[in-house]
């Protein structure tokens, strides 16, 4: 798993990839000008998004969880909501005629919590789980 002050990643669409992003986690995102041309998405920690032309990126493989970048959301409500916005960026992406963003997707279980995974457009792996809940305090 990725741990950064921010998050730098690198994309054949960046101005696409910013705006799925922003929509699927519902924040903000911009074009950055200086010191060079990315795109940035508000989260925390921010996303940097930078143009990469070059050959197409390897996709990331199922077992290379150190690449993954995960996401935990508070609740299974929370869960359902980003795979709700996904297919629906999707459905707009398909009636615009406009490349996808999402590659594909699945729903998953890690460490029995239930998630969701994807592939962005340039095969980076997305992995989004429920929190494991608190434990409760055994000595008071």
């Amino acid at each position: 798993m990725i741990q950064a002050a921010c998050y730098q990643i690198y994309s054949q669409d960046a101005a696409a990839l910013a705006a799925f992003l922003g929509y699927l986690l519902e924040v903000d995102s911009w074009q950055q000008e200086q010191p060079v041309s990315q795109f940035v998405v508000a989260t925390q920690p921010p996303i940097k998004i930078k143009s990469y032309t070059g050959p197409p990126l390897k996709a990331v493989s199922p077992s290379a969880e150190q690449d993954a970048l995960l996401w935990q959301l508070a609740s299974p409500d929370a869960l359902e909501q980003i795979m709700q916005r996904a297919a629906f960026f999707q459905y707009r992406q398909q009636q615009e005629g406009t490349a996808p963003a999402i590659l594909q997707s699945q729903q998953i279980t890690l460490d029995g919590r239930p998630g969701w995974q994807m592939l962005d457009l340039d095969g980076r792996r997305w992995s989004f789980v429920v929190a494991a809940p608190p434990k409760p305090y055994e000595n008071f």
